[in-house]
C-alpha cells in the first residue's frame, strides 16, 4: 500500500542524525522517510583536523547514513539533490530521477569557492573530501608542497595538525606546507594576540604563511600569487570560506547574499511551510548572528525532529501546517570555538578571551567523542579522551 505521507530527507547533516538514528513518532504505517545523500558516510567536522594528524581513525570520525537507515526503516539514496520544484512538491536529483514529497528537509552542508579536481586540489566541503588529502600525504615516495588557501579557522586547525604530525618530513623538507591568507594576519575572526600565538607556532613548524595576497593563477604545480610572487605547489586544500548551494536560488526561493534558505525560528521556509532547513545550508533571518559551525547544527538536530513530528501530525489532523504551533531554535547563550593545535593542548575561543592548555584539549575530546559514539556501532563512550593529554595549567588571554 501506498504510504499517504512522504519525508524527504536532502543531506545527511549534523542535524539530521537525531531522526536518522530514532524516527520513531515520525515513522509510522503512513509514512516513508527517503534520505538523499551523495555519499554513504558523514564525517564530522569537529573530529576531521585531529583526524588528520593520527589522533583518530576513520572508523571514530564519520558516521555510516547508510546503516543508520538500514536497522530503523529508512530507505536510503546515494545520489544528490539538483533541483527542487517547491510548487509540484518534487526534488530532482543528477540521475534525472524525481522525489515527491509532502515535508522535505534539507541539511546539504556549504560550498567552498575554489578550483578544484579532487586529486590535486580540494575543497574543505564536503568533509570526506579530507580522504584525497590524507592518502596525499601518506605517499612516501616523493616530496610533497601543500597549499592550504585561507587562514581562518578550518584551514589553520587542518594546517596546526598536519604540521605536528609530519614534523620531521617537514625537518627533513620532505614536506613543505604554505599558507595564503589575503588579510594581514591568519585567523582574522579572532584576537590579535591569539592570531599572533598560533602565528609563531606554525613558524616554529616551519610552515610558510603569505598574508595580504591570494592566488592569481594557478598554472601545473605553481601558483602566482597577487602581490607577484609565486610558489611551488602539487596539492592545494581550498579554505575560503561558505556559500550556500545554487539549488534554492534557482528554485525561486528566498535566499541570502551568500546562497543560504531563509527559514524562520522553527527552521521552516519563508515562503514554503512544509519545507524546512537546517545545518550550514539554513540561514535564520531571526538569528542573522549564528555563525555556520557545528555546535548550532548539533543542536538543531533535536528542535528539526520535534517539528517534523508535529507538521505530520497537522497535515494528518487539519491537512495544513501551523507555523505558531511549532517550536523555535534557541541558540546557546555563548558559541565557544576549540581549536586543537596538533599538540597536547587546545585553544578555548569565545568572543575576544581565549584560553590554552591540555584541559582545552581534554574538554574537546570529551565534547567530540561523547556526541559521536552515540551514532557509532558498538561503540560507547568509555571516557578514554582522558588518555590523550598531558595534565598542565590552562592560560587565559584576552584582547
Amino acid at each position: 500500500m501506498e504510504p499517504k505521507f512522504k519525508l524527504l530527507l536532502v543531506g545527511g547533516g549534523h542535524a539530521m542524525l537525531p531522526l536518522l538514528k530514532n524516527p520513531a513518532g515520525i515513522l509510522q504505517n503512513d509514512v516513508e522517510i527517503t534520505l538523499i545523500n551523495d555519499h554513504p558516510f558523514i564525517y564530522y567536522s569537529g573530529m576531521v583536523p585531529e583526524y588528520m594528524g593520527d589522533v583518530y581513525q576513520q572508523d571514530e570520525i564519520r558516521i555510516d547514513l547508510k546503516r543508520l537507515c538500514e536497522e530503523t526503516g529508512i530507505r536510503f539514496i546515494q545520489d544528490m539533490a539538483s533541483e527542487l520544484h517547491p510548487e509540484k512538491k518534487y526534488v530532482k536529483t543528477t540521475d534525472e530521477k524525481t522525489y515527491a514529497y509532502n515535508l522535505v528537509v534539507f541539511d546539504i552542508g556549504s560550498r567552498t569557492p575554489g578550483h578544484y579536481d579532487q586529486k590535486k586540489s580540494i575543497p574543505t566541503k564536503p568533509l570526506y573530501n579530507i580522504e584525497n588529502l590524507k592518502k596525499y600525504l601518506s605517499d612516501n615516495d616523493k616530496t610533497k608542497i601543500l597549499t592550504v588557501i585561507g587562514g581562518g579557522a578550518a584551514g589553520v586547525e587542518v594546517a596546526l595538525n598536519i604540521s605536528s604530525r609530519y614534523r620531521n618530513e617537514i625537518a627533513e623538507k620532505q614536506l613543505v606546507i604554505h599558507i595564503i591568507e589575503m588579510t594581514d594576519s591568519i585567523l582574522p575572526m579572532f584576537s590579535n594576540k591569539m592570531s599572533k600565538y598560533i602565528n609563531n607556532m606554525l613558524d616554529q613548524r616551519d610552515v610558510h604563511i603569505h598574508l595580504m595576497t591570494k592566488p592569481r593563477e594557478i598554472v601545473e604545480n605553481q601558483i602566482t600569487l597577487s602581490d607577484g610572487d609565486t610558489i611551488k605547489s602539487d596539492f592545494i586544500y581550498w579554505a575560503t570560506g561558505s556559500y550556500g548551494h545554487p539549488i534554492f536560488k534557482d528554485a525561486d526561493i528566498p535566499v541570502d547574499n551568500q546562497l543560504f534558505i531563509k527559514v524562520n525560528e522553527h527552521l521552516q521556509c519563508i515562503t514554503y511551510p512544509e519545507i524546512f532547513a537546517a545545518g550550514d545550508c539554513a540561514h535564520i533571518t531571526k538569528q542573522p548572528h549564528i555563525k555556520k559551525i557545528g555546535v548550532h547544527a548539533i543542536k538543531q538536530g533535536d528542535l528539526l525532529k520535534e517539528n517534523l513530528t508535529r507538521a505530520l501530525q497537522q497535515l494528518r489532523e487539519t491537512g495544513a501546517i501551523k507555523s505558531k504551533d511549532l517550536s523555535s531554535y534557541k541558540p546557546y547563550i555563548i558559541n565557544p570555538l576549540i581549536i586543537s593545535t596538533g599538540q597536547s593542548e587546545a585553544i578555548w575561543i569565545w568572543d575576544g578571551i581565549w584560553f590554552h592548555g591540555s584541559m582545552m584539549l581534554r574538554l574537546k575530546h570529551l565534547l567530540d567523542k561523547r556526541w559521536i559514539t552515540n551514532y557509532l556501532p558498538n561503540k560507547p563512550f568509555d571516557g578514554s579522551f582522558w588518555k590523550l593529554a598531558d595534565i598542565k595549567n590552562a592560560s587565559m588571554f584576552a584582547d
